[in-house]
This record gives C-alpha cells, structure tokens and sequence, in this order.
C-alpha cells in the first residue's frame, strides 16, 4: 500500500520543469487527463497488488473453514537425511462435520523438481475431534519446501492446507537412534568423523508414541539402540510399531538390545522382544563380572572385577558370541550375542546399560560405539575420499559408480565440451579471417552476402544433424534388479535401479511390476518406485547445485501399492531419469527344506540345496563365511546340486581378483573411474565388507549400504547367489504405449 500511495502521489509530468526542460504543448496533458492517469495508476497497481497476494485458488478450491491441519513433526528425533524416506507427522482437527479425506504431501526430488508423495489411504475425520497421521516422503534438497495438503475424497476438493521447510542433513551422515531410558546417546558422535559431511548423530525417541508405523520411517536410521528397563515404554507401543521395527530388522538393519533385569519377560514367547531372543533366559543373577565387557571394547577406564548390575544367563545362545562374561574360558557364560534376522541382525547384551554404576563409568560412549558398529568405520578414509576421488570420478560412494555404468547407452553419444569448443573455433575462423583474406585473395569482396549465410546454414545444418545422430531415437533402458530371500523368516526383499534415456521431451506414467512366473512363490506386498539420488556436494548430486529447474507441475508418486507407480515425470531432450524401487515380501513355499547343508570337521560346508526357482540360475555360487564354492554349470529349475565335489575358494581373494605373482599375492586394483564392468560394480555392492571396503574401492559405502551382506556371513548364513537371463520385473512407460530398448540388464538372486 506505501508503494500504491508513493506512486500516486508522485507527478511523472511536473518531474520535467524540475529538470528544467521545456516539454511542448503537444506533449503535457492537461490536468484533467494527468487525474484520470492517476487514477487508472492506482487502480492497476491495486489490482496486480491483489492478484499477487491473494491465494491462487483452481477448480478445486480450499475449504479452510471444514478441518484445519498442522504439521507437527518432520524426521524422528531429529533424523532426516537426502534421499531416505523421512516420517512427516500431521496434526488434524476435525470441523463441524464428519469427513473422510487423503493426504498429499509435495517437495522436491534430487533435482530440485517438484514431487508430490500420494497415499491412497482414507482417513476419518470425526467432527470437532483431533488426530496425528504419519505420512512418508523423500526430499533431494536442503531446505526443501514441504506443502502438505488435505483432500476430500467425495468431493475432490482441498479442504486444508499447511507449508513449511526442512533441513536435511547429507545422505552420509550416520545416524543411530536410541529406544527407552536414555542412555546418553549423543555421547557417541565423537567417534565419527571430523568431517561434518560424515559425522554421527545420536536421537532418543522418549515418547513412544510418535515412533513409526511403518518400516519406512526408520530408512535413514543406521542403528537402533533398544534398552529394556522400562517395560511400560514398550507395552504403550502399538502393533503396528513393533511390525515396523521387526520388518525394518529383517530388512537389513542393525537392532542392538540392552536386556538385563526384564531380559526373561521381553523375550519369553509372549513379551514384546520374542522375535529377537538370544535363546532360553534361565536366570537373572544380581551382578556379573566385567572382564569380557573390558575386554569387548578395549576401554582404559577400569573396572571393579563384580559389578552389582542385573545379569541374564542365557543357554543354548543363537548366533555368534561376541563377550562372555569373563574372559571367555571354560564355564563362561555368554555376555553379548550377535544374530541374524531376515536379512538385518541383532545384537543382545545381557545386562541394562541405564542401570548405575554401569552407566557411570567413564567408558561408556566407548562402550555405545563399539555396540552400534561406530568404531569399525575409519573417518580418515572419508575424508580422503571426498577430497581426491571426487576430482576423478564426480562421486564418492559406491552408489555413484552404479549410476555411471547405468547411465552408458547404445547409440547415444556424450557430446563432450571439447567437441563443442572446437566447431565453435572453426565457425568463427571460417565467418572471419578465412573469409576476409578468401575474398581478398580473389578480389570478390561481395561474395560475402553469399558465403556468410552458406557457412551460417552448414554449420547449423551440421549442429542439427550431429544432434539428432549422438542422442539416438529410441527410448533406451539399463536395469539392475537384486532379489534378496531370507528363507528362515520367509523374508524378501527386492532392490531394482532403472536409468531411463529420452531423446526427446516429454512426460512420462511409469509402473514397475514383479513378475510372478519367475518369482513364483513370493508374495509382493509393498512397492514404491522413486527417484534415485547421488550423494554428494557436486554437479548433479543432492547438496550440489541444480541450475534452472523448469517444470509446469508437480509429478507424482503413489504409495501402498504392490506395484511401483509414478505419474507425470517431466523428461526433458536427451536426458537420463535415474530410478530406484523398493519392495518387499513374503515366502507363500516352505523353501528352507531345499536345503541339507552341514559342517564337516575341517568346518566347511558340505551337501547339496535345491534352485528354489522357477528360472534357471547361471554363475551360481554358494558362499558361507569366507569361502565360496562356485558352481560350473547353469542349475535348472527345482535342480538339485551336490556341493561334495566342489573346491572352496577363498572369498576376499575372489572378489578383489588376488593372484600369486612371482611368490606374492597381488589384488586387481580397483578403477573408481572404470563404469564398464556392470557385473562386479553390483558385485562389490552386496559384498563390499569382505572385499575389504573403502581401503580396496577407494569409494565410501554409506547411501544404499542396506544392499551389503557381508554381515551376513560371519553369522552362521549360507548364500546362493546367482544371475537370472530371465526378467524379473518389468517397466511400463505410458501404459505400454512406448516400448523402450533394453540395453544392459542385470537380474540377481
């Protein structure tokens, strides 16, 4: 209103006498025409001062005044991270009526293109009553914009309405999160990294209410801390929470328990904790002895040898011992036991860390990294990485070498800028001084008219056809789809990445499905197809810069479904759309009978499984521990394969392709930049541990590691891995009516 009342009050035509220049008759509007141009002034300004402040309602207007709609919280306990789902908790007050509605919830991808994440689920809103929903999304950027809205299902029309912005920390930072009586987590985030970009941060959710209902909500999370004292804690849990921890365990996470006092109640067949026992709790002893738990974590802080802390004995342990209560000797009984559930593990110890004096002692936070794996990482090797591998590669994760082999296409060309810069050299040679001294030569200066515009017309015919000859014509599709199955839990879970080239502009309505001929016995129950982000400060990486996004609306991701959908994704000229889904299930067969694997004396594997498959397996090998036995011949559908004969090999040695050279190992160094061996960049990525991490890829493992079983075999898992010829899942783009080229394909299980 100030700059309405500024410009009215300001006479544009008196300015010229202040400048004393002498406008003429014709020119100066009399003053009855100088109100009337006021006037019109004042109105425009007004009217573009309205158009821009108020809301820009479509057909589907607000309801403001039926509910009203609040956002309460974004992460858990402080836990949201680039490219990993993130809980969104959503207040909603009910109106004067009853209504029955969904939500949408819009930010933006690694891009920096607006994505909408859409639920299908209704929600009932009761007149004038109250209640939280949480909803899941995946922002790419920092500080990215989050606009939740809520939709009338009868009606379609938004009934509410609620904006703000998040702070997402980089992909690589690691996060652990702490459940129960609180333990001081945070202590533990000086073992991380000194780099910020890699550091550990420790939460504490206090109120169990607002833990997740779904596994998503726990996708940035790297380990969960889980203390048992207050059993109250745990029983105000709901079923859906406990469902959402279990699936996130036996999909690939890390659950570490304090169980002591109340180890015998949270792990008996009916207590909150039974899918995780470490065996039969027979007692619960007053105290127990710390030289294991010295020894464990290497502390300097002593101990007294009997320490008044509840000690459950556990017999018959399953899994892998880690401490015993003493030293380890004869009659020793078992301290800390580490487990494999699903495709994730659990780790138990058997005494409560919040019970004092244990929770005085000063090596505590020594003792939290050492349980939630924090001392195993080597911060010096991040920061290595992120300072001389990305001059060479672009990326520091392992992730951003799959993107780069993902991203090589059939008869598409990368125009290099060297190319450009020097057709750009040429023309202005050939339009300058070879045609200036040309016609000089020849005495035709007036042929200039004729071969300006023909040099102009060459090159631009030549920019055309180089154009459309590097970019190709077709719609072109590389995919790598790993297919994990954990046979004890009848656990499944299903990792595919797609990198999609368009050679011309347009949008695009994807769905990706399992196919259920191949995957026969597997019933998929949750599918989520997104974007795939790059980790990372560089060009095209999520904390990188984005250049100018244009885009008219907002695509859209569907949630809860069994197949993959997303709408309206903008595809610009020979560009790449890097896609990642997620699903998971469950076994409808009894497959774990397939298998009569046991131990010989030497404690090697012998006997024989059967190809639980309806598809053929080629370059199948077992591996369990440190060995591996590779398997010579395709095995066959329902084929059954006697390992007796078969030579173990040592596994390190396989994956880091280490020979005997002249009387000493030497390894195949690994090539950061080399992208053409799609096989064993996917190979690295499910064993990257046991090939020996950073130290031999020079690459960090953080975004994605989920994939990496390499805990997996040092407790007590046998694997068969396996390539499938078959497809196992297909990408429809636009309802099957555009039918892209495969060019690299690659199915394991």
């Amino acid at each position: 209103m100030a700059l309405i009342i500024s410009l009215a009050n300001h006479n544009v035509f008196d300015s010229a006498v202040s400048l004393n220049l002498k406008p003429t008759s014709y020119c100066l509007p009399s003053r009855r025409t100088r109100l009337w141009i006021r006037v019109l002034l004042m109105g425009c300004l007004a009217i573009g001062h309205a158009s821009a402040v108020a809301p820009k309602l479509s057909a589907n207007e607000i309801e403001v005044d039926l509910v009203q709609i609040d956002i309460a919280e974004i992460g858990l306990a402080g836990i949201q991270k680039l490219g990993y789902w993130t809980p969104v908790r959503i207040a909603i007050s009910g109106g004067t009526e009853n209504a029955t509605a969904r939500l949408e919830l819009q930010t933006v991808d690694g891009e920096g293109l607006a994505v909408i994440y859409s639920d299908e689920s209704a929600i009932v809103i009761e007149a004038k009553q109250e209640l939280t929903v949480t909803r899941y999304i995946k922002t790419g950027r920092k500080d990215a914009p989050l606009v939740v809205r809520l939709m009338d299902i009868e009606s379609s029309k938004f009934m509410a309405e609620a904006a703000t912005t998040m702070e997402g920390n980089p992909s690589s930072v690691t996060n652990v999160l702490q459940l129960g009586a609180d333990v001081g987590i945070e202590r533990l985030e000086a073992y991380g990294s000194r780099n910020p970009a890699n550091r550990v941060v420790g939460g504490r959710v206090a109120d169990s209410s607002k833990l997740p209902d779904s596994h998503l909500g726990y996708d940035g999370v790297r380990t969960i801390l889980m203390t048992t004292g207050n059993m109250d804690w745990f029983e105000s849990m709901s079923d859906q929470q406990h469902q959402a921890i279990d699936q996130w365990v036996a999909s690939g996470g890390h659950l570490v328990i304090s169980a002591g006092d109340q180890a015998a109640k949270v792990f008996s067949a009916d207590g909150p904790l039974s899918n995780w026992s470490p065996g039969h709790v027979t007692e619960i002893r007053s105290s127990f002895e710390t030289s294991g738990l010295q020894t464990y974590t290497k502390a300097a802080q002593s101990l007294s040898l009997r320490m008044p802390v509840p000690f459950a004995v556990v017999e018959n342990p399953r899994g892998r011992i880690l401490a015993h209560e003493g030293g380890g000797g004869l009659g020793d009984r078992p301290l800390l036991i580490d487990r494999a559930y699903g495709l994730g593990r659990v780790s138990i110890l058997l005494v409560d860390l919040e019970r004092s004096p244990l929770a005085d002692w000063l090596a505590m936070p020594r003792v939290l990294a050492r349980l939630t794996g924090i001392m195993a990482e080597n911060p010096s090797n991040h920061f290595r990485t992120d300072s001389a591998q990305l001059a060479a590669t672009n990326y520091s994760d392992l992730i951003g070498q799959l993107r780069g082999a993902l991203d090589q296409f059939s008869n598409v060309v990368l125009v290099h800028f060297s190319w450009i810069a020097a057709l750009i050299v040429l023309f202005v040679l050939l339009i300058g001084p070879a045609d200036y001294f040309g016609l000089t030569a020849l005495k035709k200066w007036h042929w200039t008219w004729l071969t300006f515009p023909t040099i102009v017309l060459i090159f631009s015919v030549l920019a055309v056809v180089l154009s459309r000859g590097v970019k190709g014509r077709q719609i072109r599709l590389n995919e790598v789809h790993v297919v994990d199955i954990d046979v004890r839990e009848k656990q499944v879970r299903g990792t595919y990445w797609a990198h999609l080239y368009s050679p011309q502009l347009g949008q695009w309505d994807l769905q990706m499905r399992c196919r259920k001929e191949p995957l026969k016995g597997i019933e998929v129950q949750q599918n989520l197809l997104t974007w795939q982000g790059l980790p990372g400060s560089r060009i095209g990486a999520m904390r990188g810069p984005t250049g100018m996004v244009i885009q008219a609306s907002a695509y859209r991701v569907t949630m809860g479904s069994n197949e993959g959908q997303i709408e309206d994704l903008p595809v610009t000229v020979a560009s790449t759309k890097s896609l990642i889904s997620q699903w998971n299930g469950k076994l409808t067969n009894d497959w774990e009978s397939l298998a009569n694997l046991k131990l010989n004396v030497n404690g090697l594997l012998k006997g024989e499984f059967t190809n639980p498959l309806s598809v053929p397996l080629s370059r199948a090998s077992l591996v369990y521990r440190g060995w591996i036995f590779r398997i010579p011949m395709t095995i066959g559908p329902r084929e059954r394969v006697s390992i007796d004969h078969l030579s173990p090999l040592d596994f390190s040695w396989q994956l880091t392709r280490r020979r005997l050279v002249k009387s000493h190992d030497a390894s195949l160094p690994w090539s950061p930049e080399d992208v053409s061996d799609l096989p064993r960049i996917v190979e690295m990525l499910m064993f990257y541990g046991v090939a020996g991490g950073e130290n031999y890829t020079q690459l960090a493992h953080q975004y994605q590691r989920f994939i990496d079983l390499s805990s997996q075999l040092q407790l007590n898992c046998a694997m068969l891995v396996g390539y499938c010829a078959e497809p196992l899942s297909e990408l429809i783009v636009n309802n099957g009516e555009a039918k892209p080229t495969t060019d690299r394909q690659l199915q394991i299980v």
